[in-house]
Order: structure tokens, then C-alpha cells, then sequence
């Protein structure tokens, strides 16, 4: 997906958690699909789940998400991950990663939706909820967090461009 993207695959999870994390190394691990664009996931037995940053854009994530994570969870209604464990770079991966509690779910897709207008509320909360919250010391916002009207000039150009 991304141009020097870290070459990630089950044989290297494994060897990074058995090394790194040796009382998760017996759990089961499974690819989750479809993988994150920043990150690759596998899901560690029934209650975990491991993320890798595939590129050099991503690293940094786990160190923000464990600062930030506990901050934002009391503030919401819906579930937030929670850190429990990071790990470092070896054998050749070389980025920091991360281990936390999975949260069951599915994609949001219509055809599993058994109300899409109880949905659209939950979501609606979800996002007053998060514009609720207090951002004092937040990071400044990047790449698809920023605003969407840092999105405008561009978006227009591309539409422009496209109906030539």
C-alpha cells in the first residue's frame, strides 16, 4: 500500500512477541482484515490484539495512543483501546509496537446495521461527546485529522481536474 512499507508477516510477530512478550507467546495469532493503512493488526488470543506501524509516518502512534487513550476514555460512551503493552524494534522491524485489548465489533457497513438511524445517532453522540472534550496539551492535528476545510482547495482542484 505504502512505498517502504515495513515487510510485516506472522513468522515476525511471533518472533517479536515471544521475545519481547514471552507470557503472550502461546496465544493464537490471526491477521485481522482488512488491515490499517498506518498499521498492521493481528489479533493475539481472544482479548488482545497487536499493532505494527508499517511505515515511517505511523511510528510514534503507540507512544500518543498510550498517553492519550486513558485521557479520552472517560469523556466517551463507546469503548476506547487500552495499551497494555509496547514493544520495541528487532530482528530487523524497526519501529516500536504496541499490544492492546481488543474491542469487539464489526466494520460499519449497512447490511449489518439492524437500525442504520439508531446507528447515526450513536455515532452523532460519539462525535459531541468528542467535541465535548477538553484538548488543552493535545498534539496538533495531522494528515486526516486536520480539519476538513484544510481539505477545500485541494478537493476543488481535483474536481476541477476531473471534469476536464
Amino acid at each position: 500500500m505504502h512505498e517502504h512499507e515495513a515487510d510485516i508477516d506472522e513468522a515476525l510477530v511471533r518472533r517479536l512477541v515471544a521475545a519481547q512478550m514471552p507470557d503472550l507467546a502461546s496465544m493464537p495469532l490471526a491477521m485481522v482484515e482488512p488491515w490499517g493503512t498506518d498499521n498492521a493488526i493481528w489479533r493475539l488470543g481472544d482479548d488482545l490484539v497487536v499493532r505494527l506501524p508499517r511505515v515511517d509516518g505511523a511510528q510514534g502512534q503507540g507512544d500518543k495512543e498510550a498517553r492519550w487513550l486513558p485521557l479520552i476514555a472517560p469523556h466517551l460512551t463507546i469503548a476506547v483501546p487500552q495499551q497494555v503493552a509496547v514493544g520495541e524494534p528487532a530482528f530487523g522491524y524497526p519501529y516500536r509496537w504496541a499490544v492492546h485489548r481488543w474491542i469487539d465489533g464489526e466494520g460499519a457497513r449497512l447490511e449489518r446495521m439492524r437500525d442504520p438511524v439508531e446507528f447515526a445517532r450513536d455515532l452523532a453522540r460519539a462525535v459531541r461527546e468528542l467535541q465535548a472534550m477538553p484538548i488543552e496539551g493535545a498534539p496538533p492535528p495531522r494528515h486526516r485529522a486536520r480539519p476538513l476545510a484544510d481539505y477545500d482547495g485541494p478537493t476543488r482542484r481535483a474536481i476541477e481536474g476531473a471534469a476536464l
